[in-house]
């Protein structure tokens, strides 16, 4: 409970309130995409794929969407990443890269992996 001793610190805080508390709209954004060279393996949601970054930068960590022929099959995260057969936070455009992403999608060679940044406004 709060108490106040001027009706304007009442205002100013009910206006606080009702900012946090309202509704955020998802917003996405692509920031790159990766294109699926090799499957090599699928074991409890989790898919490891080796791959070539096409634009922007892939990131450990990253929201990614996968795509085939402009359908979206899945989403998922990357949560190992790897280049030159070393452990990497973030590999850039033009660079081949090793990663284990989680998701329930089945991504196969040829599928691009849209990189999304998320933001809530």
């Amino acid at each position: 409970m709060q108490v106040f001793d001027v009706i304007y610190k009442l205002t100013d805080w009910l206006a606080g309130e009702l900012e946090s508390r309202r509704p955020r709209e998802r917003v996405e954004e692509k920031t790159g995409s990766a294109k699926v060279l090799k499957l090599f393996g699928e074991a409890k949601g989790k898919v490891v794929l080796g791959g070539k970054v096409e634009e922007g930068t892939l990131a450990e960590g990253a929201e990614v969407r996968v795509m085939r022929r402009d359908l979206e099959l899945g989403r998922g995260t990357i949560t190992s990443l790897q280049a030159n057969k070393k452990q990497v936070k973030k590999v850039e455009a033009g660079s081949e890269f090793g990663a284990q992403v989680k998701t329930s999608a089945e991504p196969a060679p040829g599928d691009l992996l849209e990189i999304v940044a998320v933001a809530f406004k």
